[in-house]
């Protein structure tokens, strides 16, 4: 979802509270999804766990893991995704 259809989604939402008693609507933090993406990752045993390990190394924590056979995304936290994406360039040596 864009930032954009956040009042669409309120409308939706409210309506919602107001059919199920007790419920509310509550805001998490701001996200960002960073993905990897190569059809050789099939291939090859670790990658994941190598991404897992870059953002470990810099204290990023993960909310939500998604994978494919060519993608690993990963579900940050919108202030850490700059670092998350630069932690993975570096780990995976991608500049070179």
């Amino acid at each position: 979802m864009n930032k954009q259809d956040r009042e669409k989604a309120n409308f939706v939402f409210e309506a919602l509270t107001k059919k199920l008693p007790g419920s509310y609507i509550e805001d998490g933090p701001a996200i960002a999804k960073v993905s990897t993406v190569g059809a050789g990752m099939a291939f090859k045993v670790g990658t994941a766990g190598k991404i897992f390990r870059a953002l470990a190394n810099q204290n990023i924590n993960i909310e939500m893991i998604a994978t494919s056979e060519i993608r690993t995304s990963c579900i940050v936290l919108e202030k850490d995704c700059d670092k998350a994406v630069n932690a993975i360039h570096n780990h995976f040596e991608l500049d070179k």
